[in-house]
């Protein structure tokens, strides 16, 4: 009964964090498309914060009704091409066009969070390469062993990422006030 027991906590420690982290992305995500509908200038920065030209498809021109809905569409793909990157590469995105800092470590913490919610969904929790060097010098395993999901990692998984969404949070309510995406 007691191996059942472990094996349903882990099984939703596991879940849970899988779902963590696609609820912090997708408020990182938010985040961004708010600031860019109301300043879309913003989407003449690359990752280094950078003065870029962009173009767009005489496709996304012709299937959109208004400009708003031609600025929502280049957000969208902006934001796919960076989410479905690494996440120091979004956190750069996100710092260089928001102009904001977030402090090293969380960004860190939430690295090795997403490379931990990676190996649960590609690899059964069982540390690889891959996860080693995504995770760092906070990688919690060796090669070969299953990271361990238990209720303290869990409860540092949730403190971390509401750290993160709390300081974002405050530096762009700080940088650009409450503002809401517009919905025509």
């Amino acid at each position: 009964m007691r191996l059942l027991s472990t094996a349903f906590i882990s099984g939703i420690h596991e879940q849970a964090i899988i779902a963590a982290v696609a609820l912090t992305e997708a408020y990182l995500q938010r985040t961004l498309k708010t600031v860019l509908r109301w300043f879309p200038q913003k989407l003449k920065q690359n990752i280094s914060g950078e003065r870029t030209d962009k173009t767009v498809s005489l496709d996304v021109i012709l299937s959109s009704k208004n400009r708003n809905q031609i600025v929502s569409k280049i957000i969208n793909k902006q934001l796919q091409g960076i989410f479905y990157g690494a996440p120091s590469r979004y956190f750069e995105y996100i710092e260089a066009v928001l102009s904001i800092e977030l402090p090293a470590t969380l960004k860190e913490k939430f690295i090795e969070i997403k490379a931990t919610r990676d190996l649960i969904v590609h690899n059964s929790g069982k540390v690889n390469e891959t996860y080693l060097e995504k995770a760092g010098k906070l990688a919690r395993g060796e090669n070969g062993e299953k990271l361990p999901m238990d209720a303290v990692y869990f409860a540092g998984t949730v403190a971390n990422l509401k750290k993160l969404v709390i300081v974002l949070d405050k530096q762009v309510l700080g940088k650009y006030g409450n503002a809401a995406i517009p919905t025509k």
